[in-house]
């Protein structure tokens, strides 16, 4: 038995997840984990791979990613004022 704090402490990327996962199968070892959020973390690493993979073509046709920039002058204070 393998046995692990989280995912993350024995792979970085789900290729090497896949790689990990088959040759403890292949060898019949069974694979504890102590913290069980394991799907949740696969889903973010997913969505975090697709997302940074889609990044150099927008980057290479110079597209500005995310909301729109506020104009300085329209922003409220973020510093609420101190009268006393």
């Amino acid at each position: 038995m393998v046995a692990a704090w989280s995912v993350d402490r024995l792979w970085r990327s789900l290729k090497d997840l896949i790689e990990v996962l088959s040759d403890l199968q292949a060898e019949g070892v069974d694979l504890y984990l102590h913290r069980q959020g394991v799907i949740a973390e696969f889903e973010r690493a997913i969505i975090r791979e697709r997302v940074l993979s889609g990044m150099p073509a927008p980057k290479a046709e110079r597209v500005t990613l995310g909301r729109p920039a506020l104009e300085t002058a329209t922003l409220p204070s973020s510093r609420p004022s101190r009268r006393r």
